[in-house]
């Protein structure tokens, strides 16, 4: 029996995603997915202060996130399971904050989404900006996330390589490290789906994401990787594209968590 789960989606909440929460819920069952999980862009206790910051909900939104969530976990109960998590960047100093929030709210998974080269919010994105030369740093704010034990798995791993042009020994080294991160700290991987829309569209001029190269070399450390949609628009959820995407991963041998095939 094929059972598919995403665990990537977002709400209007972070400012740059389309569609009511009950329309991501209805596309889902409509493609029959069996478990959708919400990720919104976590807020930080100091977003509200940052001007022009359209990247994430805001604090005041939190317990509205969270309390329709559970209500819509009740509403729809029996016909799809929902769950309720967060998408966070991995900033050290915010560790103890997610921690305890995560258990307040009853927050049910963490995924890392590192966006930024640095240490704050809104600074240099990483998908568009990013220098190959801070590339120690990007995998040590990885390490330090995945460390803690508070993440579920890491969104788009191969992000960075977005706007980089060739498979040279940069992406190649920087690649290994990440697997080899996951491997030992036994934090999973995410393919993202989103990377592909976005390569279509030419929003990005280099590798893109998913990385083939990427993930050819993750096929080599036997990583555990949940298929991701990362969607921002209800019609973004597709089987077919899931299942698609899912199966060539397991003809690489890759163990994809969310998927089961017959």
């Amino acid at each position: 029996m094929m059972r598919i789960e995403n665990y990537h989606t977002h709400t209007y909440r972070c400012q740059h995603a389309k569609g009511t929460d009950r329309e991501y819920i209805l596309q889902a069952i409509d493609q029959d997915f069996d478990v959708l999980g919400f990720a919104d862009h976590t807020p930080w206790p100091d977003t509200e202060k940052l001007a022009g910051d359209n990247s994430r909900m805001r604090m005041s939104q939190l317990e509205e996130y969270i309390s329709t969530m559970n209500s819509l976990k009740e509403e729809f109960a029996g016909k799809i399971d929902l769950c309720i998590g967060l998408e966070c960047e991995p900033f050290k100093d915010y560790f103890h904050w997610l921690e305890d929030t995560k258990g307040r709210y009853n927050i049910e998974y963490l995924i890392i989404g590192n966006h930024y080269a640095n240490d704050k919010p809104g600074e240099i994105f990483i998908g568009k900006e990013f220098d190959p030369k801070d590339a120690g740093k990007y995998v040590k704010k990885l390490q330090c996330a995945m460390e803690t034990g508070l993440f579920k798995y890491v969104a788009h791993p191969d992000l960075l390589f977005s706007n980089y042009q060739v498979v040279d020994d940069y992406v190649k080294s920087v690649s290994r490290d990440i697997c080899q991160l996951s491997k030992d700290t036994g934090v999973a991987l995410e393919y993202n789906l989103s990377g592909i829309w976005k390569r279509q569209d030419n929003y990005y001029q280099g590798l893109g994401y998913p990385c083939e190269a990427f993930w050819e070399i993750a096929s080599t450390y036997d990583p555990d990787v949940f298929v991701g949609f990362d969607a921002h628009v209800p019609n973004k959820l597709q089987k077919k594209m899931f299942v698609d995407n899912a199966e060539k991963l397991v003809g690489m041998g890759i163990r994809v968590l969310n998927y089961t095939r017959d």
